[in-house]
């Protein structure tokens, strides 16, 4: 009688794992200090925050990507699965593209804490 309640118990925590990993990966949207590298794009292209935020891209895609700022800001490869985190302490706009597949751009536009964004 114990096996079967530890199975069953188990089973019910097996259950509850799987659904709670399966909302996190049905978010089809990227957070709000978030820019997704999917389908050989930047999602979203442009992005505006306020000064001081730190944006982390996240390779969705198996193949690696570059998140490699126009004016040398920052430069870095992002292995499939993994991630890059940079904070914007200046207003401005950066652009910044990915150097393997040379398509994929976008832009951050980075504001007064006092105007839009996040």
């Amino acid at each position: 009688m114990k096996l079967v309640r530890m199975l069953m118990l188990l089973g019910i925590t097996l259950y509850v794992y799987s659904c709670d990993e399966g909302i996190d990966q049905t978010n089809d949207q990227p957070g709000a200090k978030e820019v997704w590298m999917q389908n050989i794009a930047f999602v979203p292209q442009q992005k505006t925050i306020v000064v001081g935020t730190t944006l982390t891209w996240i390779n969705k895609d198996a193949e690696a990507h570059t998140v490699t700022s126009n004016s040398g800001l920052f430069d870095a490869e992002v292995e499939g699965g993994g991630s890059f985190s940079f904070t914007f302490n200046d207003v401005g706009i950066f652009g910044y593209a990915c150097s393997i597949h040379p398509n994929m751009k976008g832009t951050i536009v980075v504001n007064e804490s006092t105007g839009g964004g996040y």
